[in-house]
């Protein structure tokens, strides 16, 4: 259904932009879920292990997705900047 939408609103290279940018993305999204899921385990794990107590080990697991949006935010207006090629 997506790609019959863009396909008529500019044809087949419209399209292949689209994909590859959704091929990145998806790309990218599993990378990071597949190396990230042991890291943050592991430091839950040590802050279980240092009896801290639940409520503040689920704040700071939930204070990552600030750091995951900080940095496509600082990403977006460094590269929002450079010249068009």
């Amino acid at each position: 259904m997506l790609v019959e939408r863009l396909q008529g609103k500019g044809g087949s290279e419209r399209t292949d932009m689209w994909m590859i940018y959704v091929a990145v993305a998806v790309d990218l999204a599993a990378g990071q879920v597949v190396a990230d899921l042991p890291e943050g385990y592991a430091t839950v794990a040590n802050f279980r292990d240092k009896e801290v107590p639940r409520r503040k080990r689920m704040l700071l697991s939930t204070s990552f997705f600030l750091y995951v949006v900080g940095a496509a935010l600082l990403a977006y207006f460094l590269v929002r900047a450079t010249p068009k090629a």
